[in-house]
């Protein structure tokens, strides 16, 4: 998508450097210096995705839906640009609720974690996305997308070692709230630790040498 909301495309228009492109979920202006993308949808007063035609007239864009004639100033047309916040509101660890920290200790014996969340308000929330990364320590972040309406993320039988679990919230603008850093490390079960592997071969050493 490399930042358009929609892949179909029906419209493009240039406005000098820039592009405004209407889609099957939206109108987008682009502006290309910046490399940065603006929305407009049904939530800002679009009456319909089905535009028939775009044109931008000065510093006005006029658009023609299926429905009515619409004509937008292009300085007032954008709301002001809201940083999305969030908020983990439950943590479990076998299934069982647990404090929320930013660090968690598990045994090998109790390897699974979930977390859910929630953004601020029930419109923003209809208009927001979550993406997570949980890595080893060391390891780059590999990123994966919820789906839409989805909050909840599960880790079941993790192996031992140090995780880090990123969180953050994109809004509907592309805009990305902070990344929430958690830190889970999982124990390592005693047969591998090599004070274990130490005491066998102390073992069968004086086992050797007492039976010959």
């Amino acid at each position: 998508k490399n930042g358009l909301i929609d892949n179909s495309v029906f419209k493009i228009k240039a406005d000098k450097n820039n592009l405004w492109i209407s889609t099957n979920t939206g109108i987008q202006f682009i502006d290309r210096n910046k490399n940065t993308f603006a929305t407009l949808t049904k939530a800002d007063g679009l009456n319909s995705y089905n535009i028939k035609e775009l044109e931008v007239l000065n510093d006005k864009l006029v658009f023609l839906s299926n429905k009515t004639l619409f004509m937008f100033d292009k300085a007032k047309v954008f709301k002001q640009k809201v940083i999305p916040k969030f908020y983990i509101d439950a943590v479990r660890i076998q299934g069982k609720d647990t404090l929320i920290n930013k660090t968690y200790q598990l045994p090998y014996t109790n390897n699974s974690i979930s977390f859910s969340f929630f953004s601020n308000g029930f419109k923003l929330e209809k208009n927001i996305t979550y993406q997570y990364s949980l890595t080893k320590k060391a390891s780059k972040d590999n990123w994966n997308y919820l789906p839409k309406n989805n909050s909840f993320i599960e880790f079941n039988g993790l192996s031992s070692g140090e995780y880090k679990l990123k969180i953050k919230a994109k809004s509907k603008d592309n805009i990305f709230s902070k990344t929430k850093i958690i830190s889970i490390n999982v124990a390592t079960p005693f047969w591998r630790k090599p004070i274990f592997t130490i005491i066998i071969i102390l073992l069968l050493v004086f086992l050797m040498y007492y039976q010959y």
